[in-house]
């Protein structure tokens, strides 16, 4: 058997059947064995040959189409044998060609595909292993991993698993969910094992045992998510090694967020909704599912197939799984794809293994102190630079020595004293990728936060910053905040080096010029507010098209500028006391939300068309008629505050059913607020009436006392005898109230 090698053809005869397969891969392992994968001749049959010889030939692990053959001994003429006779429910194999490999094909000896991530685990076997697989535990285990890579790869799934193992005392006699937790209640057990896999790297970890030893269960996992979730901070397992060979790939599976079936009696709302095994009722079932929940009719057996879950994949004549969407959605390859770069990337071997006393030596702040030890009240490894969980430090800190060690951050949020020392060990933290800072006093210098490459949140307040444009060097950028800060903008020319900007929050900051971000092409949304915005016109210029822009209490004058920006879904404009010019937005035509609050706009005329509007505030004391307000089509939220001459507010309230069903319509509240000074307070009266019967909110600020004996809509009826009776003032000869 040792002359197998690719190309190689190989018969198994077995009672009832015979099959040939075609060796397509083989693997040297560490430990000396040898695992030869083999597929059918016939392509058109479903099947593997998995098997794993010892380093000396004198033994092997195989798999057959899913059924398990351990051999003590190989017989030199090709006959496979268990002591000294041959068993009928043996497979006799021949090997009944050789066929060199020529260059398009695979080398003889296959480490792993370079080209996949690797997902890297490490097994802590006990002593039930060890006594159950002696010298041949090494071969179980390469088998088992190799097999795992085999069926992955078979799938379509993208990465691969790579293993090593040593000996741990644990017991799993009290069952194998209990041995994980007790596993990870006992400190330092958890703190060793996550120190040893931080050191190493590694992504996972399998206790190992075996099935007497663990009353007969297989395998425990817990369900997660790579992508939202940090794999190694929960990925800790337990499977018995004597279980079927598919068992460990299984249990993986279920780390990376995959179920058995929506038939299944424990199935649960998993991070994907169609992470599940599959199959067909006395037909077939896939990797992950349970025989018993895919029996047929008359106890019909269904055949596993040794794949995971895709209705890209066949599975006796049927597709192997649902797509996405639909009713029993189950398609695990492409959970597994999504989340397997994730789960590869969760660790890397660490090579500073300065621990927390180390740490505790340097730290001169006591507040920062206190921060750092509850932090390490969660499970974390002594190693500090494996910290990856976010920091987060409310306490005022007056001096950042120690925070240099924490190399391995990825969000951090401080407070600081003023002048706080050492913000230069911020700089050390290059894996940071979010960054939030606030210090107690504006004159606070900030250190230069452009050397922090990585980040992709950068929040900043009360802080003096003399050198803004090293902001140029952040690449991945992504969100950024600066609040109460003090800036010289005399040296800077753009900010166009944040290439991946998507956000902009400035706020009581001495801002003017946007031209600044003109060269800025992945902008959606903008807010600059309290600051020193008085003209537009550079908008024009700029290659973004932002869908939001909050340009709330500046100096605007006009809106001459915004023409442009006709994608605009909301435009805040609030508390800008020299606004009066707002003839720009009538060209914002797809505008939503448009709010103009405490502004002094000479007229709304510029909004009539605006039809989309769902949301409006507006300000315009030289404003005397409604008929500028836009169509109520969209509208549920209106808030308005107009001239003194203007003593009508009917309108406004005969529109109020029209705004509850637009509400209703976007799942929103329904709003109407209005300050006509010289409107009559009947109507109000009346618009609470509806208000309460109909659910808007309704406020008039104020009104005058006069017009209730008063006719409005003259069908011979006082205004307030018609409220008093139910029926609405504002209509003629209306017998009913105005939301019927």
């Amino acid at each position: 058997m040792s002359q197998l090698q690719v190309g190689s053809e190989i018969l198994i005869e077995l009672t009832n059947q015979s099959e040939s397969f075609r060796v397509e891969q083989t693997i040297l392992n560490a430990s000396g064995s040898r695992t030869v994968i083999a597929k059918p001749v016939d392509t058109s049959l479903y099947g593997f040959y998995i098997a794993t010889f010892s380093d000396d030939y004198t033994s092997a692990l195989i798999n057959i189409d899913g059924v398990a053959y351990n051999l003590d001994s190989v017989g030199t003429e090709g006959d496979w044998y268990s002591g000294a006779k041959l068993s009928l429910v043996e497979p006799k194999v021949t090997v009944t060609s050789q066929v060199k490999p020529n260059k398009s094909r695979e080398p003889d000896i296959v480490e792993h595909n370079t080209g996949s991530p690797t997902i890297s685990i490490h097994f802590h076997y006990n002593d039930a292993v060890r006594s159950k697989y002696g010298l041949g535990m090494n071969a179980r285990i390469e088998h088992i991993v190799n097999s795992a890579n085999f069926f992955l790869a078979d799938s379509g799934v993208d990465f691969r698993v790579s293993a090593e193992w040593s000996y741990r005392r644990y017991s799993t006699s009290f069952g194998l969910k209990r041995s994980v937790d007790g596993y990870i209640r006992d400190d330092r057990s958890l703190r060793s094992g996550l120190n040893f896999m931080f050191r190493r790297g590694y992504d996972a970890m399998f206790l190992l045992t075996s099935k007497d030893a663990a009353n007969g269960e297989c395998s425990w996992a817990p369900l997660g998510d790579p992508v939202t979730e940090n794999y190694v901070d929960y990925a800790i397992s337990v499977f018995s090694i004597d279980c079927e060979d598919e068992t460990f790939v299984e249990t993986l599976g279920r780390t990376l967020g995959l179920q058995s079936s929506h038939y299944a009696y424990d199935s649960v709302n998993g991070p994907y909704p169609f992470g599940f095994g599959h199959g067909e009722k006395g037909k077939f079932y896939t990797l992950m599912a349970r025989f018993g929940d895919f029996v047929g009719e008359g106890n019909t057996s269904p055949k596993k197939i040794f794949r995971f879950s895709s209705p890209r994949l066949d599975c006796e004549g049927s597709p192997c799984g649902v797509p996405e969407g639909q009713t029993y959605a189950a398609d695990a390859v492409k959970v597994l794809n999504l989340v397997g770069h994730a789960a590869a990337d969760s660790n890397k071997p660490i090579t500073n293994l300065r621990r927390l006393p180390d740490l505790l030596d340097q730290i001169q702040d006591e507040q920062f102190e206190k921060c750092v030890m509850d932090y390490t009240f969660r499970y974390q490894s002594s190693y500090v630079a494996s910290w990856t969980d976010p920091f987060e430090c409310n306490r005022s800190i007056s001096d950042l020595r120690g925070l240099s060690f924490l190399t391995g951050l990825k969000s951090l949020k401080l407070t600081l004293s003023r002048g706080a020392k050492n913000t230069e060990e911020l700089a050390s933290l290059t894996q940071l990728e979010e960054l939030e800072l606030t210090s107690s006093s504006s004159s606070t210098e900030l250190f230069d936060v452009g050397q922090l490459v990585n980040l992709k949140r950068l929040t900043l307040v009360s802080f003096t910053i003399n050198n803004l444009s090293s902001l140029n060097q952040l690449k991945l950028l992504e969100e950024l905040t600066i609040g109460n800060a003090r800036i010289d903008f005399s040296e800077i020319l753009s900010l166009d080096g944040m290439v991946s900007l998507e956000s902009i929050i400035f706020y009581s900051v001495n801002f003017s010029d946007l031209g600044l971000f003109s060269k800025l092409k992945n902008l959606e949304s903008v807010m600059i507010t309290s600051s020193d915005i008085s003209d537009l016109t550079p908008l024009r210029s700029w290659e973004s098209n932002p869908t939001v822009i909050d340009f709330r209490s500046n100096d605007i004058e006009s809106l001459e500028g915004l023409e442009t920006h006709v994608q605009l879904d909301s435009l805040y404009l609030d508390f800008n006391r020299y606004l009066k010019d707002i003839d720009a937005s009538r060209h914002l035509v797809n505008l939503r939300i448009f709010e103009l609050y405490q502004s002094n706009v000479d007229t709304i005329e510029p909004i009539k068309e605006l039809t989309e509007l769902r949301r409006l505030k507006i300000t315009s004391r030289n404003e005397t008629t409604l008929d500028s307000l836009p169509q109520f089509t969209n509208l549920y939220l209106l808030n308005i505050e107009l001239s003194n001459e203007l003593t009508d507010a009917g309108p406004l309230i005969l529109a109020m059913p029209q705004l509850v069903e637009n509400a209703l319509a976007e799942n929103q509240q329904a709003e109407l607020k209005y300050e006509i000074y010289q409107s009559p307070c009947w109507q109000s009266d009346y618009a609470e009436l509806v208000a309460n019967d109909i659910g808007i909110i309704f406020d008039s600020a104020s009104c005058d006392e006069y017009g209730r004996d008063d006719d409005y809509d003259g069908d011979g009826v006082s205004n307030q005898d018609e409220i008093d009776l139910g029926r609405n003032p504002l209509l003629s000869d209306s017998g009913e109230q105005l939301k019927k």
